[in-house]
This record gives structure tokens, sequence and C-alpha cells, in this order.
């Protein structure tokens, strides 16, 4: 059965992956690696480059007894690729680390929320016990408006959150192959 070795980006960190695949064509394999949750940016068969690699392995010799590496065997255009694939390594924690952030602020917003309205409600109903109604009206009005621009706080953050995770997938998505 051929071999395929897809090169992606794992779609829950971002980073890059590399994995060989036994499938019996190209759309198979495509498909066994997007079951794994990996976003296809090159795909090869590498059934026939394992071999000759093994027959070439170690050194070979050359023409006036000088023996070569498997690195001088490979063409210099072969040797660019390589180059240019290992560059192009993208890492993504920065975004995903800020989004952990920008989610973990709107939880704290969104407690904080919570905890200023019901403190709005328990004095106001220390107001009220003092025949003071208006007071405690504007008490519990304050601490009802405090806590939702909390909440719209918390809300906002999260949405930005989400935008991270989505530029982290977008980018992802630009690596595939066409």
């Amino acid at each position: 059965m051929p071999r395929f070795e897809i090169t992606g980006a794992d779609r829950d960190t971002g980073f890059e992956q590399t994995l060989r695949l036994d499938a019996k064509n190209e759309h198979e394999a495509r498909a066994m690696a997007v079951m794994k949750l990996l976003s296809i940016a090159k795909i090869r068969r590498v059934e026939l480059e394992d071999e000759v690699a093994k027959s070439l392995e170690g050194s070979a010799p050359q023409p006036g007894g000088k023996e070569a590496s498997i690195g001088e065997l490979v063409q210099p255009a072969q040797k660019e690729i390589c180059v240019q694939s290992v560059s192009q390594k993208v890492k993504y924690e920065e975004i995903v680390t800020g989004a952990k952030v920008l989610r973990t602020l709107a939880g704290v917003c969104d407690v904080i929320g919570g905890l200023v309205i019901v403190t709005g409600v328990i004095g106001g109903v220390i107001v009220i016990s003092h025949e003071q109604v208006v007071l405690a009206i504007t008490v519990v009005f304050g601490g009802a408006l405090l806590g939702f621009f909390y909440f719209a706080l918390g809300a906002i953050l999260a949405m930005l959150a989400g935008l991270g995770h989505a530029v982290r997938d977008i980018a992802i998505m630009s690596l595939r192959e066409k």
C-alpha cells in the first residue's frame, strides 16, 4: 500500500505536524489526515523516495574514489525546497495565548459583574430597611447598571478571544494546498 507524508497544522494548537500514513490513494490519505484534525499544507507520496533513501544510506562511491553523502546527492532545487519548508514553520502559540488571556479576563469580568449586582441588591435591601426608598432604588439601579457594564465588557473580551482563534484558523487554512 502506498505511503503518504502529510504536512500541515494541527487545528487545535496550530503547531506544524508531519504524518506518514498508508492509504490506497492521495484522496484517502487526505481524508485520514483531516480526521486527525490536521489542516493540510502539503501531501506527497513517499514510498519510492524511502526506498531510494534506504539504498543510498550512509554514503555512495563517486568517481575518483571520493565518498559522497546523501546531502551531496540531493539536487540543489530539492535542498532549496527543504530549506523553504523549514523556514516557513509558523507558530501560533502567541495567538492562542492571547485568546486564552482574553477569555480569562472575560470570565473575571462576568464574575465581577455578578458580584456587583448582588452587592447592589444587598445594599438596596439594607437601605430600604431604614425606610429610604429612593436611596434604595438608586443603589439597586446603580449596582445593576455597573454589573451589566462588566457583563458587556466580558462579552466584548470573549468576542475578541474568538476573533483571535478565527485569525489562527484563517492562517492555518491559508497554508492548505489548493
